[in-house]
């Protein structure tokens, strides 16, 4: 599976003068950043819709048909159950549930994301909003449907998956809510970035950097107002790397509204 990701390319000061590029460690050191949801441009990111002021009624019937559905249980035994993990989470009052929205939602910023999209690197647009108005570099992954084991991973991800975009939130259950909700919530976004073709890796519980197996990385594209210097800083940084990914130079069309590619 081809994917793309955009980031930003700083090797310099805006005096000229070498300063820390976090692109760059990552880049020698085969790692990608899985950020929270909580810094993301997009408010509604891992924000999924919670009925609190549902019915008693209502809650106790959808929780006892979860516990049906998950478990096998007859109608009684689910209904049982359900009564008393309501009575133990306190969501049989509205403050109780406010609480339990609070501690669900602490959890979900602790996931941590790292997005992918399908657009090329002649997507202007991809390059004007993440690829640092195109002074930046979009890099090539090929990623196979299960991420290869890497002797130095410290830590394991989800392989990517599709955003799905909607004109409304996604439904989060308030008791016994599953992987598949929350990765629900991960991949769903506003049909207003549909344009992005978004993929998203995730890990459940970690913010921070995680290895790759170096041979993942096809390629790094420059932007096309990427200064020559910080052009021959990129070239360095690859020839230093384990293994060399293709080099791209991306150049404005003279005719038309639009990039291609030069192989350097």
């Amino acid at each position: 599976m081809k994917l793309f990701k955009y980031t930003t390319w700083r090797p310099f000061d805006a005096e000229g003068n070498s300063q820390k590029c976090n692109t760059r460690e990552n880049l020698l050191r085969s790692l990608l950043y899985f950020n929270s949801a909580e810094k993301f441009n997009d408010p509604f990111d891992l924000c999924p819709f919670f009925d609190i002021d549902c019915s008693d009624d209502e809650l106790k019937r959808t929780t006892t048909e979860t516990i049906m559905q998950e478990e096998g249980l007859t109608l009684l035994k689910a209904r049982r159950k359900a009564l008393q993990l309501i009575r133990q989470q306190g969501l049989h009052t509205i403050s109780g549930r406010k609480s339990a929205v609070e501690k669900i939602t602490a959890k979900m910023m602790n996931v941590g994301v790292c997005c992918f999209t399908t657009n090329h690197p002649t997507t202007i647009l991809m390059w004007s909003h993440y690829g640092d108005h195109h002074m930046g570099l979009c890099l090539e992954f090929d990623i196979p449907n299960e991420i290869p084991s890497n002797e130095n991973l410290e830590c394991s991800f989800l392989p990517p998956v599709p955003v799905t975009y909607s004109n409304h939130l996604p439904k989060f259950k308030l008791v016994r809510h599953t992987l598949d909700d929350l990765l629900c919530c991960l991949r769903t976004k506003s049909m207003e970035w549909k344009y992005e073709n978004e993929y998203r890796a995730m890990h459940r519980n970690y913010i921070g950097t995680i290895a790759y197996s170096p041979s993942l990385l096809q390629s790094v594209t420059a932007g096309c107002k990427m200064q020559d210097k910080e052009f021959d800083e990129l070239s360095k940084t690859i020839r230093n790397m384990k293994i060399h990914p293709n080099l791209f130079r991306a150049q404005k069309k003279e005719r038309e509204f639009g990039l291609t590619l030069i192989k350097c």
